[in-house]
C-alpha cells in the first residue's frame, strides 16, 4: 500500500489544518528539538489506533485519557466560550490494486471556561473507500471502519513498520529472543506453521494416550510398554524442567544484555563528548597560541616598519642627494678629510707615522708635517657628509625593501589569520557535535541542559567499572546457559533413543487399531515438522541473505570492521560474525543501529514476497545514534530498501548559518538524490508556549 497524504488539524502542536503529501519512494521530514517531529509520528498513530505517546507517563493513552490535552493550545485559546473546537486527523492511502481509501477521525471538545472543558469518552472514526476502476464509493463507520483497518495495517504489526523515536532500538536490541521471535513470527508467517505442528502433537499425544490405554495380550510387549513410556514421561519432565530453566537463565541473560547495551550507549556517548571535550580544549590552545603569535608579530614589525613608513616615497630625494654628493667628490670639492689629532700625535712622538720617518723637532721632517696644521680645518663637516653619504645608502636600500618587507608582514599576518580563522571554524564544528551528542542524553535521559562544566565532572572510569560489573554477571549467565543446555542436548539424546525403541515396540504390538492409529499420528507430526523446518530454513535463509545485502550497504563507508550479518533462530539472536565465522563480540554503535534497520528491514522485504503485502516504512528518528557519513548511508539505504519511506529525523544543523544550511548534508541529500520525492522542514513558532504550533515548510 502507499500512503497519499496525511492532514492534521488542531492536533497536538499543529494549529488549525497541515497537510503532508507522500508518493512512492522517500519523504523526508526534518526539524530540531521540540517542533513537533514526534508529534506527526503520533498523529500516525491516533488515526489508525486512536491512541497518542504521553511523554510524561512514557505510554500510549487513548483519546478519552487524553481529553481536551489532546488539542492544540493556540486552538484552545482562541475558542470562545460554550463553542466547540475539532482536532481530527484524516489518512488518505491506495491498497495493492490502486483503490483508494480516506480514514478521518474526529474528537471534539466543548470551552465551558478557559480552565474547564467537556470531553467525549471516544473519537470517532469513518473510512470512505473508492474503487479504482469504477469509482463508486463506500463508506465505513465505527468498528467497521476499525475492523477495514486492521485489515491493512494490524496492530500487532505496527511496532514494525511504525518505529518511534529510538524505535528500532527499543524493539529489537537483537539479544531480546521475545523480540526476535514477534518479528520472525509476526511477519513471516511461520507462525501458522508452529500452529500446526502443535495441532499435530495434540493429535499425535490422543493416539499414544489411547495406545498406551490398551492392554497388550503379550505380556513381554506390555511390560516394555509400560517401563518404555514410564521413561519417557520422566525424560520427558526432565526436558520441561531443563527448559524452564534456560528460559529462566535466557531472560536473566536479556535483562544484563539490555543493562550492558545500555551502560554501553551511555558510555559511548560520555566517551564521545570526553573525546570532543579534549579536542575542542586542544583547538583553544591552538587559537591562543596563534593569538599570541599574532600579537609578536605585529610587536616585531611595528617599530621597524613603521620607523621606515615616514621615509616612503622618498627615494627621489636621497638619489638627489647622493647624485650632488658623488659629483661633488669627483670634482674634488669635498677633500678627503686630514684628521688634525693624527697630525698632532705624530709631532709629539717625532715620528710620521705614514712613512715611518723619523722627525725630531725643527728638522725639515717635524716643520713638513707642521705644516698640515689647520685650525679651520673642515675636518668635522667633511665627516658629517661622508657619514651623511653612507646613511642615504644604507636609508635608500632600506627604503627600497619597504614595499617587500610590508608585503612580507601582511603575507606572514594572513597566514597566521587564516590558521586562526581556521582553529575557530573548528571549534565551532566540534562544539556543535558536542551540542548534538549532548541533547541526544538530554533526549533519553529525560534532564535538562547539560553544561560543559557538568560533562567535566562526569566519571569515566566509575562507567567503565560499572560496565564490566555487568559483563562478568553477562558471562555468569551464558556459562549457566551453556551448563542447561549441556544437559538438556544430553536428555534430548536419551529422549530420541527412547522414542526409538517406542516406535520398534508400536511395530509389535497385537492392537492393530490402535497401533494403525498410533503410526498415522506419527507420520503426520513427522510432515508437519518437515514442513516446518523446511519453510523456517528457507526463511532463516531468506532473512539472512537479504539482511546482509543491506547491512553492507548500510556500513560501506564505516572504517569500522562490520563483518557478516548472522541469524540464529535456535537461540533467537542476530549477530555478526567475521571471517572465520565467529561472532564479533563488540561491534561499534553505528554498525549495531545498522544490524538493527537491516534485521528488520529483510524480515519486512521478506514478508512483503511471502504475502504479497508491502507496508510503508514510518519512523521517527531511526538513525539518531548515528552521525556524518553513516547517517547520510542509513537513510540511502532506508530509501533503497523500502517501496515507500516516510522518515522523521532530527535536524542537526544550525539555522543561522546560512551558508552552512545550504550545505549541510541532509540537506544536499533531499537536494541531489531522485528517489527522495518530497521533503519538509519543522519549525516552531508563538512567543509563549500557549501560541506555540508547528509551521511546515516544503523543501521538495
Amino acid at each position: 500500500m502507499i500512503i497519499k497524504s496525511i492532514e492534521i488539524k488542531n492536533f497536538l502542536s499543529y494549529y488549525d489544518t497541515t497537510e503532508f503529501k507522500f508518493d512512492e519512494g522517500a519523504t523526508l521530514i526534518i526539524g530540531q528539538n521540540n517542533t513537533g517531529k514526534s508529534k506527526l509520528f503520533d498523529a500516525y498513530n491516533w488515526v489508525l489506533y486512536d491512541e497518542a505517546y504521553e511523554t510524561a507517563a512514557e505510554d500510549w493513552v487513548s483519546t478519552g485519557q487524553w481529553k481536551e490535552q489532546l488539542v492544540n493550545r493556540f486552538a484552545k485559546l482562541n475558542c470562545n466560550t460554550n463553542s466547540k473546537v475539532e482536532v481530527s486527523v484524516s489518512l488518505n492511502f491506495e491498497d495493492e490494486n490502486s483503490n483508494s481509501y480516506l480514514v478521518n477521525r474526529e474528537y471534539r471538545v466543548l470551552k465551558i471556561s478557559d480552565s474547564e472543558w467537556s470531553c467525549p469518552g471516544s473519537s470517532d472514526i469513518a473510512v470512505t473507500k473508492t474503487n479504482a476502476v469504477t469509482f463508486n464509493t463506500q463508506n465505513f463507520m465505527g468498528n467497521e471502519a476499525n475492523e477495514l483497518l486492521s485489515a491493512f495495517f494490524p496492530k500487532n504489526l505496527s511496532r514494525y513498520f511504525l518505529f518511534q523515536g529510538e524505535g528500532i532500538s527499543k524493539l529489537l536490541r537483537l539479544n531480546q529472543r521475545s523480540d526476535f521471535t514477534r518479528a520472525i513470527g509476526e511477519l513471516s508467517g511461520i507462525k501458522y506453521f508452529d500452529k500446526a505442528r502443535k495441532y499435530a502433537d495434540k493429535v499425535y499425544l490422543r493416539a499414544k494416550d489411547q495406545f498406551e490405554n490398551k492392554e497388550e495380550r503379550n505380556a513381554e510387549v506390555q511390560k516394555q510398554k509400560v517401563k518404555i513410556t514410564k521413561d519417557i514421561d520422566d525424560i520427558n519432565e526432565r526436558v520441561t524442567d531443563l527448559k524452564n530453566k534456560l528460559e529462566n537463565e535466557y531472560r536473566e541473560k536479556d535483562i544484563k544484555e539490555r543493562k550492558l547495551e545500555e551502560k554501553e550507549e551511555e558510555l559511548s556517548r560520555y566517551e564521545e563528548c570526553a573525546k570532543l571535550l579534549q579536542e575542542i580544549k586542544s583547538l583553544e590552545k591552538q587559537r591562543d597560541e596563534k593569538v599570541d603569535q599574532k600579537g609578536k608579530l605585529f610587536e616585531y614589525n611595528r617599530n621597524g616598519l613603521m620607523s621606515l613608513w615616514i621615509y616612503n616615497k622618498s627615494e627621489g630625494l636621497i638619489d638627489n642627494f647622493l647624485r650632488l654628493y658623488r659629483k661633488a667628490k669627483e670634482e674634488a670639492k669635498i677633500p678627503e678629510p686630514i684628521r688634525q689629532d693624527f697630525i698632532k700625535e705624530m709631532l709629539q712622538d717625532h715620528l710620521c707615522k705614514v712613512c715611518g720617518t723619523d722627525a725630531p723637532e725643527h728638522s725639515p721632517q717635524y716643520h713638513q708635517i707642521s705644516s698640515f696644521i689647520n685650525e679651520k680645518s673642515l675636518d668635522k663637516e667633511i665627516a658629517v657628509i661622508n657619514a651623511l653619504s653612507d646613511t642615504a645608502d644604507s636609508l635608500k636600500s632600506n627604503i627600497t625593501h619597504i614595499p617587500d618587507n610590508i608585503k612580507e608582514f601582511r603575507d606572514e599576518l594572513n597566514q597566521v589569520q587564516q590558521e586562526l580563522d581556521g582553529l575557530r571554524t573548528k571549534i565551532v564544528y566540534k562544539e556543535d557535535e558536542l551540542r548534538i551528542v549532548t541533547e541526544r542524553i538530554e533526549d533519553e535521559k529525560k534532564i535538562g541542559k547539560i553544561q560543559r562544566a557538568d560533562l567535566e565532572k562526569i566519571n569515566l572510569s566509575q562507567l567503565t567499572k560499572d560496565r564490566d560489573q555487568i559483563k562478568i554477571d553477562l558471562d555468569q549467565s551464558k556459562g549457566k546457559i551453556d551448563q542447561i543446555s549441556g544437559r538438556k542436548d544430553e536428555a534430548d539424546k536419551s529422549l530420541k533413543k527412547l522414542e526409538d525403541e517406542y516406535k520398534a515396540l508400536i511395530e509389535r504390538s497385537e492392537n492393530q487399531f490402535e497401533r494403525e492409529r498410533m503410526l498415522l499420528a506419527q507420520n503426520i507430526k513427522d510432515e508437519v515438522y518437515k514442513l516446518y523446518d523446511n519453510f523456517l530454513g528457507n526463511l532463516i535463509g531468506d532473512i539472512e541473505e537479504e539482511a546482509n545485502t543491506y547491512f553492507e550497504n548500510m556500513t560501506r563507508t564505516n572504517p569500522a570492521l562490520s563483518g557478516k550479518v548472522r541469524v540464529d533462530y535456535e537461540n533467537r539472536e542476530v549477530y555478526t560474525v567475521d571471517e572465520s565465522g565467529i561472532p564479533m563480540a563488540n561491534i561499534n554503535q553505528a554498525n549495531k543501529v545498522s544490524l538493527q534497520i537491516s534485521f528488520v528491514a529483510a524480515v519486512l522485504s521478506v514478508s512483503n514476497r511471502i504475502w504479497d503485502k508491502h507496508f510503508p516504512f514510518v519512523a521517527d528518528a531511526p538513525i539518531s545514534a548515528l552521525g556524518g557519513n553513516n547517517k547520510i548511508s542509513a537513510i540511502k539505504t532506508i530509501i533503497d530498501i523500502f517501496r515507500q519511506s516516510i522518515v522523521i529525523l532530527k535536524d542537526d544543523a544550525d539555522l543561522e548559518n546560512i551558508e552552512g544550511l545550504n550545505n549541510e548534508q541532509v540537506r544536499q541529500l533531499i537536494k541531489n538524490n531522485g528517489k527522495i520525492r518530497n521533503a519538509y522542514e519543522l519549525r516552531m513558532e508563538g512567543a509563549t508556549i500557549n501560541e506555540q504550533r508547528t509551521k511546515i515548510i516544503k523543501l521538495k
